[in-house]
This record gives C-alpha cells, sequence and structure tokens, in this order.
C-alpha cells in the first residue's frame, strides 16, 4: 500500500514540482535581468551625479573667482571714492580760502571807494569854495 501510495503521490506531484520549479527559474531569470537592469540604471545615474557633481564644481569655481573679482572691484571703488572725497575737500577747502580772499578785496576795495568818493567830495566842495 505504501508503495503505491508513494507512487501515486509522486507521479502526481512530480510535474506539480517541476512546473512549479520551472516557474521559480523563470521567475529567477527574470528578477535577475531586472537586477543587471537596475545596476546598470544605477551606473548611469552614479555617472550622472559625478557629472552633475563636476559642473557644480566648476560653477562654484566660477562663481567664487566672480565674487573675488567683484570684491577687488569694490575695494577700488571704495580707494577711488576716498581720494575722490578727499580731492573734494581739498577743492572745498580752496574754493572757502579764495571766497574769502575775494570778500577781503572786494571790503578793502569798497574801503578804497568811499576813501576817494570822500576825497573827491572834499576836493570838489574845496573848489566850489574858491
Amino acid at each position: 500500500d505504501f508503495e503505491h501510495f508513494k507512487e501515486e503521490f509522486l507521479g502526481r506531484r512530480l510535474p506539480e514540482k517541476r512546473d512549479e520549479f520551472e516557474a521559480l527559474r523563470k521567475k529567477q531569470a527574470d528578477l535577475e535581468a531586472k537586477k543587471a537592469s537596475l545596476v546598470d540604471e544605477v551606473q548611469k545615474l552614479e555617472r550622472e551625479i559625478q557629472a552633475q557633481d563636476a559642473q557644480d564644481a566648476s560653477r562654484q569655481s566660477g562663481v567664487a573667482e566672480l565674487r573675488r573679482e567683484v570684491l577687488a572691484e569694490a575695494e577700488r571703488t571704495k580707494r577711488n571714492l576716498t581720494e575722490v572725497e578727499s580731492a573734494l575737500a581739498a577743492a572745498k577747502a580752496e574754493a572757502a580760502t579764495a571766497q574769502q580772499q575775494l570778500v577781503e578785496r572786494k571790503d578793502r576795495l569798497e574801503q578804497e571807494l568811499q576813501r576817494v568818493t570822500a576825497d573827491s567830495d572834499a576836493e570838489r566842495r574845496e573848489f566850489e569854495r574858491k
């Protein structure tokens, strides 16, 4: 009985197990193909990331260089502004001095004119009196 049961059971189960085994082998092959595809995709993405990192580093380098240039230009501009402000202050001081000298000369000339006018009026009165 046992032998008969064994043969009958194995006879029915063996084709099922064989089909199951083939299905598992196919599934394994599909998974390995998918794994290979995913590995390729990961490698591709890693290469893209490396390329992007290189571009980013290049851009950062360019930005850093541009920043240094801008800062240097700002420093030159500050120095030039300081020089211009100093020159302007000196010019204002010189103009103020010149204006003061002109005011003083005008005052002297007005005093001289008043003196000459007074002398002239005095001489005219003297002349008219004679």
